[in-house]
């Protein structure tokens, strides 16, 4: 697991959560929240895997049919194949 594409691909995850983080911070996505599951369990070990493994939830916005509906989703992403 811990080949060179592996690594680009967390490196690239890594990056792109850090703009999720600046997005929601700014909150120009309010109804949508995305982690990795090493940051969202605290227990879990910094590792590759725990990067490519994300948890992501999306809320109904309020003035929509789907008001009140949480989505919740794991993301499994393929170790070396996500880079672009």
């Amino acid at each position: 697991m811990e080949s060179k594409l592996a690594l680009r691909a967390v490196r690239r995850l890594h990056r792109d959560y850090e703009e999720l983080v600046a997005v929601n911070t700014a909150e120009e996505m309010p109804y949508a929240a995305a982690a990795p599951m090493g940051v969202l369990v605290p227990e879990t070990e910094d590792s590759l895997e725990s990067w490519l493994k994300w948890k992501v939830t999306l809320m109904g916005p309020p003035d929509s049919r789907f008001a009140g509906v949480l989505l919740h989703v794991t993301l499994d992403f393929p170790s070396g194949q996500y880079l672009f």
